[in-house]
């Protein structure tokens, strides 16, 4: 696996589309240890999934209702059958 870049120019972050959501559902990936399914509201811009792996800092009911950044234009990729 490619080690992530530490730097990245003020082109390359112009590009990324962050937006602020609301996480709204949360719920555990079967057959996984450390996998959440969650659905992060952004308002106007609909909902979105993505797959995390917070099983061991979080509990689900702690992240229902949390604001977080989220990269709206990320690639998906699934992770464990699940779309990210």
């Amino acid at each position: 696996m490619e080690e992530p870049a530490r730097e990245v120019s003020i082109d390359d972050f112009k590009r990324l589309e962050i937006r602020i959501g609301t996480i709204v559902e949360v719920s555990r990936v079967p057959r996984t240890e450390k996998l959440y399914k969650v659905i992060v509201d952004l308002g106007e811009h609909g909902k979105k999934q993505t797959v995390t792996s917070l099983v061991g800092y979080y509990g689900g009911d702690e992240l229902l209702h949390k604001r977080i950044a989220f990269v709206c234009n990320l690639k998906e990729a699934k992770i464990a059958g699940h779309l990210s």
